[in-house]
């Protein structure tokens, strides 16, 4: 673990609102909900009104604040014949179009006028444009506003609040400066796994299901720029992972590449064959997909990946995609992994191509 990154996971685990709201969805929005009441409460200044004109909150009026109403974190009632607003906090995960639309359309439709603004914070960027009426904002900006909030509050005498901010500003400041290749350790010549002592390090800051998604999320965005392909970098489940899939030219088959913790999987997917049970379609790839799973020819996966040494030689995942999977050594470089996947994608598109 590098410096830079041992300062952040300990500096974690003694900031007080981090650890308040860690592995709590709604605790960001709760953190966000705390701040508008005391800047509604004590009249100040609104901090967030430079990122966004949907935060201002007319001084003349009350504002009613729900927590998790209807799919959203927060809701903001800017009261009779003014506009509400919506947010949404993500802090591990990445926006998509299909969420945002999806949350927009079950709203009832008061809701729904032009008039509203909707607003999406999130650490990492939507890797398409948002769909109206939503407004990205990156988590990291938050941390001027607050700052300069904490400050003002200072100068009031208003030390408990003003306090308070300050560790939302520090907490802020420090989650953005988690997603940096060099304090994840994701640069070419740093090894794909942790310490067992960065490890400790980061179970003990309650922060490890954070770093673990911010670091694949980083070397995907890493690798598609080494390999100029377009990476699926999936940070939805319980183990996040980035995959490649190319369609065949049949149209009956999709083939690529995922990799996820140390396992590196080359996969078939059976777009047209999805009725075949688990045992049909292993027998299928035996018979019919062997040299795709066992190219004739020296490879990087051969020197990078360790040999399989499990019972089955075919697994299965989903209803229709058959895999094998290879571990890479713990301390692979991320430089070498990028070679082993960007070999597979040749192997992948070459054999898409021919079938």
């Amino acid at each position: 673990m590098s410096a830079t990154e041992h300062d952040i996971v300990t500096r974690l685990a003694r900031n007080p609102l981090f650890q308040l709201t860690v592995n709590d969805d709604s605790g960001p929005a709760k953190l966000l909900y705390w701040l508008l009441k005391i800047q509604e409460r004590t009249d100040s200044p609104q901090p967030f009104t430079e990122l966004s004109k949907a935060f201002y909150l007319d001084p003349m009026y009350s504002h009613p604040m729900q927590l998790e109403h209807h799919g959203l974190d927060l809701f903001v009632d800017g009261g009779l014949g003014a506009y509400k607003l919506g947010v949404l906090i993500r802090i591990d995960s990445r926006p998509t179009a299909a969420q945002l639309n999806s949350i927009f359309t079950k709203l009832p439709p008061r809701l729904q006028d032009d008039d509203h603004k909707y607003v999406v914070i999130s650490l990492i960027p939507p890797s398409t444009q948002l769909p109206e009426p939503w407004q990205h904002i990156d988590y990291a900006d938050l941390y001027e506003p607050l700052a300069e909030f904490a400050a003002i509050l200072r100068d009031r005498d208003q030390k408990f609040e003003s306090a308070m901010v300050e560790e939302f500003a520090d907490l802020v400041y420090l989650i953005g400066a988690i997603r940096h290749p060099y304090a994840l350790g994701v640069e070419p010549d740093s090894p794909i796994t942790l310490s067992d002592h960065a490890k400790y390090d980061l179970d003990s800051a309650r922060a490890s299901i954070l770093f673990r998604r911010l670091r694949m999320y980083c070397y995907g965005e890493s690798l598609m720029q080494s390999i100029q392909r377009n990476i699926a970098v999936d940070l939805s489940g319980i183990r996040e992972f980035i995959e490649y899939v190319v369609p065949a030219k049949s149209g009956e088959l999709s083939f690529g590449w995922r990799f996820q913790s140390r396992s590196v999987q080359l996969f078939a997917t059976f777009d047209q064959h999805a009725s075949l049970t688990h045992d049909a379609q292993k027998s299928y790839a035996e018979r019919q997909l062997e040299d795709y799973f066992e190219p004739r020819r020296p490879n990087l996966a051969e020197q990078y990946l360790s040999k399989y040494s499990g019972k089955q030689k075919w697994h299965t995942r989903d209803r229709n995609t058959v895999y094998w999977y290879r571990l890479a050594y713990r301390d692979l470089h991320f430089s070498m992994l990028t070679e082993v996947l960007a070999e597979l994608s040749h192997h992948v598109e070459a054999y898409a191509a021919q079938h």
